[in-house]
């Protein structure tokens, strides 16, 4: 019985235990790491890559665009001018035009074949400026085939092209595209006149027609 008062009161007498804690910097770095994993994302996204490409995209639908406009423009104005060309090919044929052209005839009848013939050639004229390629002049384009022909030789040329960012070559493209569209601008500008010219031509014609059939009855 001596015994057990003396062990509990060693026991008592022992200094209280501290917790065990964990190596110094092991909390830390856990904590660390796992705001580390938290925080991360996805690998960045190239976006100027991304912006090269969309450009490129862009320039060709725009290229395609324009050059089917390019095409209409051309196949109207060749319409124009075959009629036009036609019509003044059959008015010099038919019998007593070049007489009225000659004022041989009554001078309404011979105002109007003059009038007439003058419209159909500076229609025809204007159509055949349309058709006609209208090239820019100067310049340091890659695309435009005059420049390109003016280089020394064909590896120089692959020189330079390599040597060009992809940002570079989109930038060429883009501007291709404007030269086109400036083109194109310009060939509906004449294809208005040229058919409104036309449209003028075809009616003094006609009344040619109707005024010459009157006299001579």
């Amino acid at each position: 019985m001596t015994g057990e008062p003396t062990s509990m009161a060693a026991t008592a007498n022992l200094p209280p235990q501290s917790p065990v804690s964990a190596p110094a910097g092991l909390g830390e770095s856990v904590q660390s790491g796992a705001q580390e994993q938290g925080s991360l994302s996805p690998a960045p996204v190239d976006v100027d890559a991304k912006k090269v490409e969309q450009l490129i995209s862009f320039a060709d639908f725009h290229h395609q665009y324009v050059g089917q406009y390019i095409q209409l423009a051309d196949a109207k104005a060749g319409a124009t001018f075959a009629v036009t060309s036609g019509l003044t090919a059959f008015l010099l044929n038919a019998p007593g035009y070049i007489d009225a052209l000659k004022f041989g005839v009554t001078f309404p009848v011979s105002i109007l074949a003059v009038l007439a013939f003058i419209l159909l050639n500076v229609s025809s004229a204007i159509s055949f400026f349309v058709i006609v390629p209208r090239l820019p002049s100067g310049g340091d384009s890659h695309i435009f085939w005059k420049s390109v022909a003016q280089l020394p030789n064909g590896p120089e040329y692959v020189r330079r092209i390599g040597a060009l960012s992809d940002t570079s070559l989109a930038v060429e493209r883009i501007s291709n595209s404007y030269n086109l569209s400036v083109v194109c601008s310009r060939k509906y500008l004449l294809l208005r006149r040229a058919m409104l010219i036309a449209a003028l031509a075809l009616f003094t014609t006609l009344l040619y027609w109707l005024v010459g059939g009157l006299w001579a009855a």
